[in-house]
């Protein structure tokens, strides 16, 4: 990896995290289960002599949608509230995805600074696997919004709508990196070492 995890201040006891395995009707990947135990929502930072400047930022190289080329996109991990004044973590963020009619088993577990958000799945056959909604996904949504304005009975998305990005988490916390700027704005990845 090309950064370290430095932990959240409040780590989730095994009790607050089976609570959320609760409240999603799952069982969490290990891999994923092990991230909020030890780190909930991470500082990420560059390793000694990586280059890396205090501009750069975490990013992963991911195609949301097929007639979309690749993009680098920045990553801010949502938290495991472990304290009922925090507003803003993961249970927050998976029960505001009704909003925009995401499927139940797509946890929001990281979004971007412009909002588009990483899911992990936590049930099914596609379970523990890192998906984005892309344009796909907005087609059908945007179909299915119709349906109250003009009586039309679109499908909901489903998963099958949403673009795969990684076979795990851990794999997506192996594909991170960081991506710097030169002085004209253009994106430099800086190499691992």
């Amino acid at each position: 990896m090309q950064f370290i995890m430095q932990a959240s201040p409040n780590l989730p006891s095994a009790a607050q995290i089976a609570d959320l395995e609760e409240k999603l009707q799952c069982t969490l990947h290990a891999d994923y289960r092990s991230f909020l135990e030890n780190f909930n929502a991470p500082d990420l930072l560059p390793l000694e002599n990586s280059g890396a400047s205090e501009w750069a930022r975490p990013c992963i190289l991911a195609k949301p949608s097929e007639s979309y080329e690749p993009e680098w996109w920045d990553v801010i991990f949502n938290r495991l509230e472990t304290d009922s004044s925090e507003s803003y973590g993961l249970l927050h963020a998976y029960h505001n995805m009704d909003y925009f009619e995401h499927v139940p088993e797509l946890l929001p577990f990281a979004s971007t600074s412009g909002g588009v958000y990483f899911f992990l799945c936590v049930r099914g056959e596609r379970a523990g696997c890192v998906f984005m909604a892309g344009e796909r996904w907005g087609r059908v949504y945007d179909l299915w919004n119709e349906r109250d304005q003009c009586g039309h009975d679109h499908p909901k998305p489903t998963l099958d709508d949403y673009a795969l990005i990684c076979e795990s988490f851990t794999t997506f916390l192996e594909a991170l990196r960081w991506i710097d700027y030169d002085k004209a704005g253009n994106i430099i990845v800086v190499p691992c070492k």
